[in-house]
């Protein structure tokens, strides 16, 4: 690894920490460079901006979600669940990951204003939620269009009843 590549790792590392204890209002150029003991603009030669940092940081968040997600889905397909089954496993995981994770899962979906996002965070955003629409057409046979809307109905539904359930706008569901 080179040095360049090693410094990388280690602010992205730090803030990871500070978004998982503190969450993203708390991360800073200042605090990463302080903590990596470098200067800001040694940050700056590593990162764009801190949005680039942020949203490398999400792409993080997202692993974790996706991994979660599609465990929970293989479970469901080998215990042969029907459908509805598989969407019920994959929302109570979701939802169990924002009350976990709500400092992550604040910055995966409350932080950035970013428009457009970069190709390459589109490509990891997108790329999760493909891998469960491919398994859904593969066990349950249904035409990749109608997946898509399905698989698309259900992630705003349940990420609409995540933000209000974790911006306490509403009491806890089951």
């Amino acid at each position: 690894m080179t040095k360049k590549t090693t410094l990388r790792s280690e602010i992205l590392d730090i803030g990871w920490e500070i978004l998982s204890e503190k969450g993203r209002e708390s991360l800073r150029m200042r605090d990463l460079a302080k903590r990596a003991e470098c200067s800001v603009g040694t940050i700056y030669n590593q990162f764009e901006n801190l949005d680039e940092i942020v949203l490398r940081l999400n792409v993080k968040c997202l692993d974790l979600l996706y991994s979660t997600l599609h465990k929970e889905m293989k479970k469901g397909i080998k215990d042969k669940e029907c459908l509805k089954g598989v969407f019920r496993r994959l929302g109570k995981a979701y939802l169990a990951f924002g009350t976990e994770h709500p400092k992550l899962w604040k910055s995966l979906f409350e932080s950035l204003a970013i428009d457009p996002f970069p190709d390459w965070y589109r490509k990891e955003v997108d790329g999760g939620i493909e891998e469960i629409e491919k398994a859904i057409v593969k066990t349950y046979g249904l035409s990749a269009e109608k997946t898509t809307q399905i698989v698309g109905f259900f992630w705003a539904a349940i990420h609409g009843i995540t933000s209000i359930m974790l911006n306490k706008k509403r009491g806890q569901f089951d």
